[in-house]
C-alpha cells in the first residue's frame, strides 16, 4: 500500500493506464484484423457467428490480464489513499473509510460482472440467436434473457458512474483537507475532484500531494498522528 503511495505520478499512469490500455489497442488491432480476414474468407451468417464469438472469446483472454493490471494500480491507489490519507483531513473532511473502501470493492465487481455481462452478449447470444431459426417461443425466450443481461449491463454501469463521483467526492475533500489544514473553498476541491474522477490526468497532480502528505504528514508536519485543528 505505502509502495502506491510513495511512486511517482508517472510510474502510478505507466502501470495503471499507459501499459495496459497501449497492450489493449495492440491485441484489439491484431483481434479486429483476424477478425475481418475470417469473415471475408466465411461470409455465411452461421459462420460468422462463429467466428464472432471466437473473436470476443480471443479478446477477452487477451484483454483480461491487462484490465487485471489496471485494476489493481488504479483502485489499489484509491484503497490506499483512503486508508493512509484520510484519517489526516480534520474531521470536517475525514470521509467514512469503510464506506469508500466499500464503495471501491463494489465499483471493481460490477466492472467485471459488467465485462462478463458484455462478452456474453455478443459472443454466445449472437450464435444462439443465428441457430434459433424460426421458432418464435426460443426465440422470445432468448431476447427476454438478453433483455435482462442489458439491464444488468445498464445497472451496474449506472450505479458505477454513481460510486466513482462518490468516491472521488469524498477524497478529493480529504485530501485538499489534510494538505492545507484549514476549511475548505469550492476552488480548493473542484479541480481535485475532476483530477479523480479523470485520473489518467488528474493523477500528475494529484500524487505529488499525496507523495507530500505520506512523507510529511498532514500540512506538512512530520507527525502522522498529531492533532488536527481547522484554522
Amino acid at each position: 500500500m505505502d509502495t502506491l503511495l510513495k511512486a511517482k505520478h508517472w510510474q502510478i499512469f505507466l502501470f495503471a493506464f499507459g501499459i495496459p490500455w497501449l497492450l489493449m489497442m495492440v491485441v484489439m488491432g491484431f483481434g479486429f484484423a483476424d477478425f475481418f480476414s475470417m469473415m471475408k474468407a466465411n461470409p455465411d451468417p452461421e459462420d460468422m457467428a462463429i467466428v464472432m464469438s471466437d473473436f470476443i472469446s480471443k479478446i477477452t483472454v487477451g484483454i483480461l490480464p491487462l484490465a487485471l493490471l489496471s485494476a489493481i494500480v488504479n483502485y489499489g491507489w484509491l484503497y490506499a489513499v483512503n486508508q493512509r490519507i484520510s484519517p489526516m483531513a480534520p474531521d470536517a473532511y475525514r470521509p467514512n473509510t469503510n464506506l469508500v473502501s466499500l464503495s471501491i470493492g463494489c465499483i471493481i465487481l460490477f466492472t467485471f460482472i459488467n465485462a462478463g455481462l458484455t462478452a456474453y452478449m455478443y459472443s454466445n447470444g449472437m450464435e444462439q440467436f443465428l441457430s434459433l431459426g424460426n421458432n418464435s417461443g426460443e426465440l422470445s425466450n432468448m431476447g427476454s434473457t438478453f433483455l435482462i443481461m442489458y439491464l444488468g449491463s445498464l445497472f451496474t454501469s449506472l450505479a458505477n458512474f454513481g460510486l466513482a463521483i462518490y468516491v472521488s467526492y469524498q477524497l478529493s475533500r480529504a485530501v485538499k483537507g489534510a494538505e492545507l489544514q484549514r476549511y475548505l473553498r469550492t476552488d480548493d476541491t473542484i479541480g481535485p475532484f475532476f483530477a479523480f474522477v479523470f485520473l489518467f490526468i488528474g493523477i500528475w497532480f494529484i500524487q505529488p500531494i499525496v507523495n507530500k502528505l505520506h512523507a510529511d504528514g498532514p500540512g506538512g508536519g512530520n507527525n502522522l498522528d498529531k492533532s488536527l485543528i481547522l484554522d
